[in-house]
């Protein structure tokens, strides 16, 4: 064989490997690339089904089905942003599903029935616009439900299992507006507009100074210009006046049976808290004399809680029936507790690590001063109290909320008022 003709059998050889390797290459690359190919396009185009705080991962049939649980925590951020009000409330709802069935003669069929949900809802008002969102404690996700903005609300009372709404903010001349809302579809909405609800009602007399909700009805009280008024929220434009009286600067409890008005809480000066009764009018002098008094009545009226600083700050319980103080020495401002809307004998407080006693409580509600809570569970009739967990974080707690049951705890936090709750149960 002539070196020519080797060099050429040489190269047809090598052409002939080259092309092999590649077919096999080619190939491989392309069956690697279907397999992950299906891989990414599932990952795409996968549907998931939120069904009670679990979502499912649709997988092919021959690969193991994968469930992400997406628990509720026990403290959750319900707003970041400040809020001006908020409110929880029981919704039961029915839903109509579709179940399927094997016959006697083994045929399918299917049949609908009707499947009951209760959610604790909790609703609240956005400082800043005056929208107004809601969430459950079974969902996540936070839904706006109102298209009415009213800027800068500075305090919100909800009413009527959160159906209506009492806002208060300064008008341009900056006087102070109550309004009182109710929430409602608008009447021209149809299935295809906006499901967005909005809010219609009256105004009250402008610099309305003081107002409160009765913890167990829609009825509100409020001072206006020495006078007290009581009134149905579902009813506004009726009003009763059950007082009169010099002092303006009230303090305003309304949780059990009668009103609870203190003196302004300062510790510059006594202070002494009275009970008024919302029907007569009656008017009975219950605690005297104490340095930056701030109270608060339990749910039968039976006994109140009360912060002064006479020698620091400490909370103490006022025995109304029986006219005598029980000395438990807490040391928080009683702001910063709730009566159990479930027991008169329950209440709840957030209690400062470090809480700096000087000229308090005027440099907390200016603002000057701010603590790290913790929160506890107090009984009266025992005299005992026991520290509940899961407040992870540091939190100056304010504006206190219990729920129906004692089930959850709603509070702001002072330091930039957004809106948390916390799971007691």
């Amino acid at each position: 064989m002539t070196r020519k003709k080797a060099i050429i059998i040489f190269i047809v050889v090598l052409i002939l490997s080259f092309i092999v390797i590649s077919y096999l290459i080619f190939f491989s690359n392309k069956n690697s690339n279907r397999d992950s190919g299906d891989i990414a396009t599932h990952g795409k185009n996968e549907i998931v089904f939120p069904i009670n705080n679990v979502e499912k991962t649709s997988k092919p049939n021959n690969t193991t089905s994968v469930i992400i649980e997406k628990s509720i925590p026990k403290l959750r951020q319900l707003s970041a942003n400040p809020v001006s009000g908020y409110t929880s409330f029981i919704r039961t709802s029915t839903t109509t599903v579709l179940a399927s069935f094997t016959n006697e003669d083994g045929s399918q069929a299917t049949s609908t029935k009707e499947v009951s949900k209760t959610d604790m809802v909790f609703r609240f008002i956005d400082r800043a616009t005056g929208n107004i969102f809601e969430t459950t404690n079974n969902d996540l996700n936070t839904t706006r439900i109102t298209n009415t903005t009213i800027p800068k609300i500075y305090e919100a009372t909800f009413f009527n299992s959160g159906k209506g709404v009492v806002v208060r903010y300064l008008d341009p001349n900056e006087n102070i507006d109550t309004y009182i809302a109710q929430i409602s579809a608008p009447k021209d909405a149809t299935s295809t507009t906006s499901t967005l609800k909005s809010i219609s009602g009256i105004f009250l007399p402008k610099n309305i100074k003081n107002i409160v909700k009765n913890n167990s009805s829609n009825k509100f009280f409020y001072t206006y210009k020495n006078k007290g008024y009581v009134f149905d929220a579902l009813e506004p434009q009726t009003q009763l006046q059950i007082s009169d009286s010099s002092i303006t600067e009230w303090q305003l409890d309304w949780f059990g049976p009668k009103i609870l008005l203190t003196t302004k809480p300062t510790y510059f000066y006594s202070g002494t808290a009275f009970s008024l009764s919302p029907k007569g009018g009656e008017l009975e002098y219950i605690i005297p004399n104490i340095v930056g008094l701030s109270s608060k009545m339990n749910l039968d009226g039976k006994f109140i809680l009360y912060s002064g600083n006479d020698d620091g700050i400490l909370t103490n319980i006022y025995d109304v029936k029986n006219n005598k103080h029980i000395l438990i020495g807490l040391k928080t401002l009683v702001d910063k507790c709730v009566w159990s809307g479930a027991s008169s004998q329950i209440f709840y407080c957030a209690v400062p690590e470090d809480l700096k006693s000087t000229m308090q409580p005027d440099m907390w509600y200016k603002g000057v001063t701010s603590f790290n809570d913790r929160i506890i569970r107090f009984n009266v009739e025992t005299n005992t109290f026991r520290e509940l967990d899961g407040l992870d974080g540091q939190f100056d707690m304010n504006n206190l909320e219990i729920s129906s049951g004692d089930d959850y705890i709603l509070f702001q936090n002072k330091k930039d008022l957004s809106l948390w709750v916390l799971d007691i149960r």
